[in-house]
């Protein structure tokens, strides 16, 4: 036992960094879809970014999925070869996929800062602020 040990705790660190990963990559999926939510003017440019990182962020989901659920079938077969073909390949895809799909992400919302007018936003908070004591003092004056 003590000389699987290594081996083994080797693929639990593995595990715990496929599921870091797979949890910044489904945060970032989420983050992202808030994008389509908000009145941000958005660019040809920046949504062909956001779409591409949406589905590179899909396949690393998808790859980290298939990574972790090989663990622990290596674990329970005694099996600590960190180079199993059936965990290595989808954990590559599973990170060059996170890297391009948050590369791509960032350069989207990086597009969106660069476009967005800071008079827009100027002029939306002073609406609220001119048509919030309109509101304020029509129920009292009823």
């Amino acid at each position: 036992m003590h000389a699987n040990a290594p081996g083994q705790a080797g693929l639990e660190k593995t595990a715990d960094f496929v599921n870091y990963i797979l949890a910044l990559a489904t945060g970032s999926l989420v983050f992202s879809a808030e994008l389509i939510k908000k009145d941000y003017p958005m660019s040809a440019g920046a949504r062909d970014l956001i779409l591409a990182s949406w589905l590179l962020l899909a396949v690393s989901i998808f790859c980290g999925i298939l990574a972790y659920m090989r663990i622990p079938v290596m674990i329970s077969e005694a099996n600590h070869d960190l180079e199993d073909k059936f965990m290595t390949v989808p954990g590559r895809i599973q990170q060059i996929a996170f890297l391009f799909g948050m590369l791509f992400l960032g350069l989207a919302l990086a597009i969106l800062l660069w476009n967005r007018s800071l008079n827009n936003s100027e002029t939306k908070s002073e609406t609220k602020k001119d048509c919030s004591p309109c509101v304020i003092q029509s129920p009292a004056g009823a």
